[in-house]
């Protein structure tokens, strides 16, 4: 019974150092994309499609049509694919579900934060991520999506 719950003991031990070095190992930086949100004021009872245009920097010798458009989400959330995409150019042109897009932020940004209905000129922050067909990560900067929510009439 003892050399039982030392071997379990032992066992245990290995794998919580075996996770910690797993944690340490170093992880690349996503690469840095640079987007735009088409309609640029988004009615939160949208239905239909939203747009966005996405570019990469020069500085990563990386071009738009490197990028996997099935791994491509809308704020990062796995809930939120692109429909499709094309190349438009040097940038990537991808469309999201409306009434996905806009249910996500009235549950998750606007009401689950506590924050008033959107009034005039209300901005939230909203990113793009997805991979490269290399595996590589992309992210976009930080962009000020404005919002309206229409008040009954």
């Amino acid at each position: 019974m003892r050399a039982y719950s030392l071997a379990m003991a032992f066992g245990l031990l290995l794998a919580i150092l075996f996770g910690l070095q797993l944690l340490a190992l170093p992880t690349a930086q996503a690469i840095s994309a640079t987007i735009e949100i088409k309609p640029q004021t988004l009615n939160l009872m949208e239905k239909g499609e939203i747009t966005a245009f996405i570019w990469i920097p020069q500085e990563y010798d990386v071009d738009v049509n490197d990028i996997n458009v099935s791994t491509v989400r809308f704020d990062g959330q796995q809930f939120i694919p692109a429909l499709r995409g094309n190349v438009a150019g040097n940038k990537l042109v991808v469309k999201f579900d409306a009434s996905l897009v806009t249910s996500y932020i009235l549950t998750s940004k606007v009401y689950h934060m506590g924050i008033i209905p959107p009034q005039a000129d209300y901005r939230i922050p909203i990113i793009i991520t997805g991979s490269l067909f290399s595996g590589e990560s992309f992210q976009s900067q930080l962009y000020m999506l404005k919002i309206i929510l229409p008040q009954p009439r």
